[in-house]
């Protein structure tokens, strides 16, 4: 298990990356499971904005090539962005464009025969953010785009639930 984070990535960020480069240290790492999480730095992108967001798909499955020629023969994962919140009348909602993005990734998923899970839903789909920055203790941080060190745990324990229920299902040949 080795990640790779990386504080205000997105799509534009790993655009930049040198493909040889990447496919390289990719490769190095003999990865068996590719998973990619991005979208909440991407919501105000234009290619993101502008029609049926085909071009930011595009770019997405460019991204998403580029990591797979390291590691050609690896399952992939798309992971969803989580929900994020925006301060309406002094009432936090969620981001009207996060369903937009969700529905993109998962085109996007399918079109490169990868497997997506929907981090969103696991906080519980519209209207997430407010729920968790609600409970106490909050699961969020005010910025209304972060989790807080407990609501990280959660989605990543949730995450690990799913992935160990994928492979137990696989095991048994379904």
């Amino acid at each position: 298990w080795e990640t790779l984070g990386v504080a205000g990535s997105s799509i534009g960020s790993m655009r930049r990356q040198d493909p040889a480069h990447l496919k390289s240290e990719i490769s190095s790492r003999s990865p068996s499971l590719l998973v990619y999480q991005t979208g909440g730095n991407a919501l105000g992108y234009n290619s993101f904005m502008e029609g049926n967001g085909d071009a930011f798909l595009e770019q997405y499955l460019e991204v998403l090539n580029r990591m797979r020629a390291g590691a050609p023969s690896a399952s992939c994962l798309l992971v969803g962005p989580l929900d994020q919140g925006i301060r309406v009348r002094g009432r936090v909602q969620s981001k009207p464009e996060i369903p937009r993005m969700i529905a993109i990734q998962r085109r996007a998923a399918e079109a490169a025969g990868c497997a997506f899970w929907d981090a969103r839903s696991v906080m519980g789909g519209e209207g997430g953010f407010a729920r968790w920055m609600a409970h106490e203790p909050t699961l969020t941080w005010t910025d209304l785009m972060h989790l807080s060190k407990e609501g990280s745990a959660l989605v990543g324990e949730r995450f690990a639930d799913a992935l160990l229920e994928a492979f137990s299902g696989s095991e048994s040949g379904t």
